[in-house]
């Protein structure tokens, strides 16, 4: 035997050592993981069923204490399913979610919320912003995801009222960054001769699908699940989808990706606020959201933002609007970069309250990532 043939033959060898000590492994990690199912269900994990960064926090320190070549952001998101499914043993989560416009499966809502929450909870869309609130009210929903800014449309005016309606609190935030591209069978955008998209894709992306596809079919569909129907049902047809890196859409529908980037505004994150009932700060808050009232006047504002005044931190106010049933007062939603339920900053909201009509603290929880 030549030696050439000698390497070859030791190369084999090793590759399947390597392939045995994988499936070995992967016996031991599954074992791991049902070892960890069983324990989060006798013991109970995080700080209640309706924290949706439950045991979250812990994730950095976790993957800094066992080098390797593992990424950080791949260790995340492994380690962010493993605690869904914890958390959906223990109790199935059901999640309502709205985007502004396109609140269907597939949105930006639904992939906002699972990059948050996980692929384990139970999603159901809702019509609107209102229908998310209602749902977590009546308790059809433990927790709903709702627009807090768009890229596009700017902020969501009517955050303040239905935070003055219902009785609900911010429990997390979470950025997406807002996308779209083209899901089909067909090899090359040549190929593909019709589009069957929703219409508020359609106006997102109308400049450059007539650029990259000149002269093509397009074809209007009521949501982005009917929209890959039409497109697996009919020859050189693709659909065109919301797409929000790093997530993949092909894991939300079946049909292959063909190409992305045909969002006519690129740049810049959609935010969306975990909504649920009121309670503690979330682990490691150093974000909080306050909702007010005060009359419509400068000084009244002033008057209320001149208690943050020392607390040396940022703030900023994401959306204001006029009361529909009582147009002399304004309701403001204010961002706080500090856990205001620190007691070391309980004398800045409480100096707040006293000078608005009404006062409410939404929420302190961690920052989401822009």
């Amino acid at each position: 035997m030549s030696e050439s043939q000698d390497d070859e033959g030791s190369s084999a060898d090793r590759k399947e050592q390597l392939r045995t000590r994988l499936e070995e492994t992967d016996r031991k990690l599954l074992e791991l993981l049902q070892r960890r199912a069983g324990l989060s269900l006798s013991l109970g994990e995080g700080r209640g069923e309706n924290d949706p960064l439950d045991g979250a926090g812990s994730a950095s320190e976790l993957w800094s204490s066992v080098p390797g070549p593992l990424p950080e952001e791949h260790f995340r998101t492994i380690y962010r399913e493993v605690l869904s499914s914890a958390r959906s043993l223990r109790r199935p989560r059901r999640v309502a979610f709205s985007d502004t416009h396109e609140g269907g499966y597939g949105g930006f809502a639904h992939t906002a919320g699972r990059d948050l929450l996980g692929a384990s909870p139970a999603y159901r869309p809702a019509e609107s912003p209102e229908k998310a609130f209602q749902a977590v009210t009546s308790g059809e929903a433990d927790l709903g995801i709702v627009p807090a800014e768009n890229i596009l449309e700017g902020p969501c005016m009517r955050l303040p009222e239905l935070f003055l309606e219902y009785d609900l609190g911010i429990k997390a935030e979470v950025y997406c960054r807002p996308g779209y591209c083209l899901l089909t069978e067909e090899r090359s955008l040549s190929s593909v001769h019709s589009l069957f998209a929703h219409p508020h894709s359609l106006a997102r992306c109308w400049t450059t699908l007539k650029k990259r596809l000149p002269g093509i079919r397009i074809v209007p569909v009521e949501n982005h699940v009917a929209a890959v129907d039409w497109a697996k049902g009919e020859e050189r047809a693709a659909a065109l989808v919301p797409h929000a890196p790093p997530h993949d859409p092909e894991l939300l529908f079946p049909l292959p990706l063909l190409d992305t980037g045909f969002e006519d505004e690129c740049g810049g994150r959609a935010r969306f606020f975990v909504i649920g009932a009121r309670g503690p700060a979330g682990p490691d808050a150093d974000k909080s959201t306050l909702l007010f009232t005060t009359g419509n006047r400068t000084e009244d504002l002033s008057r209320v933002l001149h208690c943050f005044a020392g607390l040396d931190v940022n703030i900023a106010i994401p959306v204001s609007c006029a009361l529909r049933d009582d147009p002399e007062l304004r309701a403001y939603l204010l961002d706080v970069a500090a856990d205001l339920s620190n007691p070391r900053f309980a004398g800045a909201p409480a100096r707040a309250a006293g000078r608005c009509r009404s006062f409410k603290m939404l929420g302190s929880y961690k920052s989401g990532t822009k």
